[in-house]
């Protein structure tokens, strides 16, 4: 599996994780002012997803379950939010993940070791510090392919 499609998933299930413990606190009576706080953080991670997600992949219409719940969150109307968060969470979110599933296997090639090398990197959002750990290992390559010396060898002027 790529990089890029188990990050996909990793954040996906991490957010439909999120969601359930949000949808759980519906019914634990939770005031709404901590409800509103969760339900804004809720929103940041799905514009955070939404941003790794790949192209034809969507949570549906997670813009309008978001706003009518701060809209009855700030009305202190709490029971009317349950539905808006179980749709995503039981149903937007499993089927983005089956979606990235199926898109990931379309993919027919990846590089384990390119993988290996940057991964920590990207779960960080480090990603200059992974452009860098794949240039190490693609030149690496390429020296041994072409019969370049190893870098301490070379001389730098």
């Amino acid at each position: 599996m790529s990089v890029y499609v188990e990050e996909a998933l990793v954040a996906t299930e991490g957010l439909r994780e999120f969601g359930d413990r949000l949808l759980a606190k519906f019914g634990e009576e939770v005031p709404s002012r901590e409800l509103l706080i969760d339900t804004e953080e809720l929103e940041a991670r799905i514009k955070r997803l939404i941003e790794l997600l790949p192209e034809g992949i969507s949570l549906g219409d997670w813009g309008r379950k978001v706003y009518f719940m701060k809209v009855w969150l700030k009305r202190n109307e709490p029971t009317q939010c349950p539905g808006d968060i179980a749709q995503l969470v039981q149903g937007d979110l499993p089927e983005a993940i089956r979606q990235v599933r199926q898109w990931g296997g379309s993919l027919s090639y990846f590089d384990e070791e390119l993988r290996r090398a940057v991964v920590h990197l990207i779960r960080t959002r480090d990603f200059s510090s992974a452009i860098r750990a794949a240039f190490v290992v693609l030149t690496e390559r390429l020296r041994k392919s072409s019969s370049f010396p190893p870098v301490s060898t070379v001389p730098l002027w």
